[in-house]
This record gives C-alpha cells, sequence and structure tokens, in this order.
C-alpha cells in the first residue's frame, strides 16, 4: 500500500521514473504490480543493472522470494553475502 501511494503522488507531480536499488525481488514485483494498477495501458520499461558488493553484506538474515519464478532466477545471480543488488530503473512511457 504504501508503494502505491508513494507512486501514486509521483505521478500527481508528473514524475514517471523510479528508480531504486534492492536484493530482494519482491520490491522489484511489488513496484511493477503497482505501476500497472496506476498507470493503466502505458507502457513501462524496466531496467536492471547488477551492482556488485554495493551493499557490503547481506541486508535480510533469509533471503526473500517472489511469488514469480522467472524473478526469483534472476535475483538467485546475486551475491547477497558479498552486498550484490540490482539497481532498478522504472519508466512509464507516456
Amino acid at each position: 500500500m504504501m508503494t502505491m501511494e508513494r507512486i501514486r503522488i509521483g505521478f500527481s507531480h508528473g514524475k514517471y521514473r523510479i528508480s531504486t536499488r534492492t536484493q530482494n525481488p519482491k520490491v522489484e514485483e511489488g513496484i511493477a504490480c503497482a505501476l500497472k494498477e496506476l498507470a493503466r495501458g502505458k507502457e513501462i520499461d524496466v531496467s536492471r543493472e547488477k551492482q556488485e558488493g554495493v551493499y557490503g553484506r547481506r541486508l535480510a538474515k533469509d533471503l526473500q522470494k517472489s511469488c514469480n519464478e522467472r524473478i526469483n532466477k534472476v535475483y538467485a545471480q546475486l551475491d547477497a553475502d558479498r552486498g550484490d543488488a540490482f539497481l532498478l530503473k522504472f519508466n512509464v512511457i507516456l
């Protein structure tokens, strides 16, 4: 719910790009779902850049899993113990 509200506020200010860094596939899935709902009918471009060791350590005790196996396979590439993460960029194309 918080993700949805933050995106709604951004849209109200004319902001249609979202960037975040994460080790958690649920974060990517949550943003993607919120954007699909709020940007009905608009194309959404997503890019994912692997950043090795950016956090310097694992951020969560347990690795999170998404309901989406495709996303889980992508996140399995990260070495969370080293602090790897993905820089995610979402762009709503108007």
